[in-house]
Order: C-alpha cells, then sequence, then structure tokens
C-alpha cells in the first residue's frame, strides 16, 4: 500500500510540474490565485531549498541522489516491518518527494518549482518557490519525526 502511495504521489508531482512548464511561462510573472495568497509562477531551481549551492548543480545533483537512495534504502527497510503506520506514510511522503525532485534533476538539470505563499503565517517561506515534491519531503518527513518522538 505505502509503495503504491509513494507512486501515485510521484505521478502527481511529475504531472503538476509538467502541467506548468506547459502553461507558465518562464519569466517570473505568474498568476495570483487565491486572492494573492498563493502565486504559481515558474521556475527552474539547479540548487536546493532557497537557491543553495545553485552554482554547483552537479554536485546538487549528486548529493540528493545520495540522500535519496539512503532514504530509498531505509524506507524498504521500514516497510518490511511490522507496524508504524504513520512512520510507514512519512516514509511513503518523503520518498515520493525525493524522487520527484532527484528525476527532475537528472531529466531537467534543474528542479521545477511553479507555488509560492504569501500569507503572512511564516514570512521567511513567503516569496519562496515551491513544488508538490517539497511538500511532500516535509509532509513526510514530520510524520515520521512525530511517530518517532510518540514512542
Amino acid at each position: 500500500m505505502y509503495v503504491k502511495l509513494a507512486g501515485l504521489l510521484f505521478d502527481l508531482d511529475y504531472a503538476s510540474k509538467r502541467y506548468m512548464e506547459d502553461n507558465l511561462a518562464l519569466d517570473g510573472r505568474g498568476r495570483d490565485v487565491l486572492d494573492g495568497k498563493i502565486k504559481l509562477r515558474l521556475v527552474k531551481n539547479p540548487g536546493m531549498a532557497g537557491g543553495l549551492m545553485a552554482a554547483d548543480p552537479d554536485k546538487v545533483r549528486d548529493l540528493t541522489t545520495g540522500m535519496t537512495l539512503a532514504a530509498l534504502a531505509g524506507s524498504l527497510g521500514l516497510l518490511a516491518t511490522e507496524g508504524h503506520p504513520v512512520r510507514k506514510l512519512g516514509a511513503a511522503f518523503f520518498l515520493a518527494g525525493s524522487l520527484g525532485n532527484v528525476s527532475d534533476r537528472w531529466m531537467n538539470g534543474a528542479v521545477t518549482d511553479f507555488f509560492s505563499t504569501n500569507t503572512g503565517v511564516l514570512k521567511k517561506l513567503d516569496g519562496m518557490v515551491f513544488n508538490l515534491a517539497d511538500v511532500f519531503i516535509v509532509l513526510g518527513a514530520g510524520l515520521v519525526a512525530i511517530s518517532v518522538a510518540a514512542e
């Protein structure tokens, strides 16, 4: 079940990136939705979160590939155990997001990001551009952390 979920989430991320590439211009202007709380705009990010290491995309690709392979190995080990449904759910989300962004790096040399927030709730996040894979990674890591802390 968790492997199928990870596959479904990976497909959703892939489809959303390709849709945005086909429907948004790569000029940074984008479109406001939800009364400006969310902005859809296409950005190609060769670096990590926040553009970290953008000047060395090959190193970013190799580093994130290694991290994704480690996450894959850990997830497969976790899935072979009994119990821990929240942790397994988190692993599925994390793995789908990691694979989504790494595949983007290998296919396109950069990650396709396409939405930012302007809510004022988390001011540091307002204006940063994300994709669904990023959301899946954060959600998955959070679920795993909650599961571990609850033990």
